[in-house]
């Protein structure tokens, strides 16, 4: 029995020390983030998905949550983001672009090491939510950025695998593995259904994507590093947007 015993804590102790240090790795100059990433669940509860959720392999190991399960909500957000042609940020080169995020996430404000699977649509101009929608998806491929050539692509998408920190009272750090930032294997992004039905006040959007991709931290070359392949990975939503 003591041998059994050893065996087990000596396994525990080998994937904690592999854990931390990747940890470590990713986030040298910053503890508190080592610490949350460390703590982050990137698994699957065994449950079968419900209508929307998010589901893939990461390096082989299942990770999926649902709507509805630990107040995870499906979610779409306008925002912009700027993007270079470059891997650091040249202010000659940086340009702004409208774009719509989407996903499933904690519906918490400060969902700490809670992870989330996130979209962004780059529109080609700017547009509203549902503008936005109408243009993006479409029955068959889509098109996930090509990272070399980030500041001039339009009508496509990013796709983050993230999670978050809570620094203070009244804020987080929002942090995550993105596709863009490297150089990508064999990607794929589709999508496998849409359907859409207007009523008197409402857009109703009813949507799955099916992907593969390399997941990276980081855009500089000096600490940049792959972070997991993504496999069979799907996401399926519902949007109601006011008209």
């Amino acid at each position: 029995m003591e041998k059994i015993f050893l065996f087990f804590f000596c396994t525990i102790m080998i994937f904690s020390c592999k854990k931390d240090s990747e940890a470590e790795e990713l986030y040298p100059n910053t503890p508190v983030f080592a610490e949350c990433y460390s703590n982050t669940m990137f698994d699957c509860s065994g449950n079968t998905p419900g209508e929307e959720y998010f589901s893939c392999q990461l390096d082989g190991k299942d990770c999926c949550r649902s709507v509805g399960e630990d107040e995870y909500v499906s979610y779409y957000l306008p925002t912009l983001i700027i993007v270079t042609n470059g891997p650091s940020l040249a202010l000659s080169q940086a340009k702004g672009r409208y774009c719509l995020e989407f996903g499933i996430k904690s519906a918490s404000s400060y969902p700490d090491e809670q992870p989330k699977l996130v979209f962004n649509y780059i529109s080609p101009k700017q547009a509203t939510p549902r503008e936005m929608l109408d243009s993006a998806f479409k029955v068959g491929p889509l098109r996930l950025r090509n990272k070399n050539n980030l500041g001039d692509t339009t009508d496509v998408f990013d796709l983050r695998v993230g999670f978050q920190c809570t620094i203070s009272s009244t804020a987080y750090y929002d942090a995550g593995f993105e596709s863009w930032a490297g150089a990508q294997r064999d990607p794929s992004l589709e999508c496998t259904r849409y359907n859409r039905v207007e009523t008197d006040t409402q857009v109703l959007y009813d949507i799955t994507l099916k992907f593969q991709c390399d997941l990276w931290h980081g855009d500089h070359p000096d600490t940049q590093r792959l972070w997991r392949r993504l496999e069979q990975g799907v996401l399926a939503m519902r949007f109601a947007v006011d008209k």
